[in-house]
């Protein structure tokens, strides 16, 4: 049903959240947008809190609220109406702490497959599926290059390359990368190249996400 794969989205872009943000949660947005709201959303909730918490012991789609309570993260659900033209239902995750947060959005392309759509307000669509690696960095000329050779070096075949970039502030332009490897490629082969993109001049950070 059109639900399940909400729950599915829900769930793939919690555990995307909680590997990309990096940091202790102290509060969950979650907001509903299309006829998303109207699917029974506290499933979905329960779904997306049980990716983000994922790293913690015996967290399940039934218990998640409450853990997210035992741990004292604050969690607050909106519900909007559809939005005109592009994608109809969409589902957004927001983690905060006190000094930052991160925001993404997603929905289930044709109601099936759960998809990126934006990461803190920079269009980026990839399929939430897979081992992906995520990176930040400063838009300046050469660096998908660089990306693509240090993955190359390491035998990394890329299976999708997706690249979003934020509007120019103050002379510094900043992008996404969502880029999905190769079922079979190894730990090691990972490992090794996580620490050759670390150490490009413009890259800021390269997040590891595995998502199923």
């Amino acid at each position: 049903t059109a639900l399940a794969h909400y729950m599915v989205l829900g769930e793939r872009l919690g555990k995307f959240l909680a590997a990309t943000f990096g940091a202790s949660v102290e509060s969950v947005e979650i907001a509903y947008a299309g006829h998303l709201s109207e699917m029974r959303p506290e499933l979905v909730r329960n779904a997306a809190l049980c990716g983000i918490l994922g790293t913690s012991e015996h967290v399940n789609r039934i218990n998640a609220s409450a853990v997210a309570t035992e741990q004292g993260i604050r969690v607050h659900e909106q519900k909007t109406e559809a939005v005109s033209g592009g994608a109809g239902n969409i589902l957004k995750l927001t983690l905060h702490t006190a000094q930052r947060s991160m925001t993404v959005s997603g929905t289930a392309r044709h109601g099936r497959f759960p998809r990126l759509l934006s990461c803190d307000g920079i269009d980026i669509e990839a399929p939430l599926e897979g081992t992906l690696l995520f990176i930040r960095n400063r838009d300046v000329p050469g660096v998908i290059g660089k990306i693509g050779t240090t993955l190359g070096d390491h035998s990394i075949n890329i299976a999708n390359f997706a690249l979003g970039r934020a509007e120019e502030n103050n002379g510094v332009r900043l992008a996404l990368a969502v880029i999905h490897m190769d079922a079979e490629t190894k730990p090691a082969q990972i490992q090794k190249a996580l620490e050759s993109l670390g150490k490009l001049e413009a890259i800021t950070s390269v997040r590891l996400v595995k998502l199923n």
